[in-house]
């Protein structure tokens, strides 16, 4: 089976560069976060139709923003947020 040696550069440089990023600026939770956006990326890379490749790389980021994000909300509230195992 054929490799895309490039497929595979790029996909390797856009989890390294954000958590190396990270390290070096002493904040080894951000780059984990920015390298977890950019796995991401990487997996779904494909030569699909521009609309397509939109849709499957958009999606699943903003279900992963939300989720990351709605439980600060709901403590700010007062709340105490749900876990939901899927």
């Amino acid at each position: 089976m054929p490799v895309d040696r490039a497929l595979v550069a790029r996909g390797a440089l856009s989890i390294l560069v954000p958590r190396a990023l990270g390290q070096a600026a002493g904040r080894s939770d951000l780059g984990a976060v920015a390298a977890l956006g950019a796995y991401g990326a990487a997996v779904d890379d494909s030569a699909a139709p521009w609309r397509t490749r939109a849709l499957v790389l958009v999606l699943p980021q903003f279900g992963g923003a939300l989720g990351a994000v709605s439980p600060r909300a709901a403590a700010r509230r007062g709340r105490a947020p749900a876990r939901v195992a899927v």
